[in-house]
């Protein structure tokens, strides 16, 4: 039938003309999982008088097998150092195997916005802004923030093979 000739003409004219692997179309950095780390809540601490309650300082978090200790310190000139530990429970992974990775410190909200990109309850990463801080994690897995101002943070540690999100650090100078 003529109508059924016109498409398939068509069809053959869009099957020459496209692009089975289009150049750029993966990004490694798309590619990328993005884990958000779990506060592992301390034991209870007993309440006594005449004593302030804790700030919630040090704190743990979990990512899958990665353990992050995070501590905030008081340098001599008294500003805020804040220190981190990272270490993993797999036993496939050597002391440095975090060694070189970069861990970016960002004013919360910093780079989370709602939707951008699928990941844990619905949440998503977009770089919309800079970071205030950026450093590298050391040969043992330390983590160290010289000089940060009193705020509410997010840190995104960028792993070999995925990203891991810290939320809702809160840092004063109390």
């Amino acid at each position: 039938c003529p109508l059924c000739a016109d498409e398939v003409v068509e069809i053959r004219r869009e099957q020459a003309s496209y692009d089975l692997f289009p150049a750029g179309g993966f990004s490694l950095r798309d590619a990328v999982r993005r884990i958000f780390a779990n506060l592992v809540v301390q034991q209870a601490q007993p309440v006594l008088r005449d004593v302030q309650p804790s700030t919630g300082w040090p704190r743990q978090y979990r990512a899958e097998a990665n353990d992050l200790s995070l501590h905030l310190s008081r340098a001599d000139n008294g500003e805020i150092m804040l220190l981190g530990i990272i270490t993993s429970s797999d036993p496939a992974k050597t002391l440095n195997a975090f060694e070189g990775m970069a861990v970016d410190l960002y004013a919360a909200p910093g780079p989370l916005v709602e939707g951008s990109n699928a990941s844990s309850a619905g949440r998503g990463i977009d770089k919309v802004t800079s970071p205030l801080f950026s450093t590298t994690i050391d040969e043992v897995g330390n983590i160290f923030f010289e000089e940060v101002p009193p705020g509410n943070y997010d840190m995104i540690l960028h792993l070999k093979d995925q990203d891991v999100v810290i939320e809702g650090l809160t840092i004063d100078h109390g």
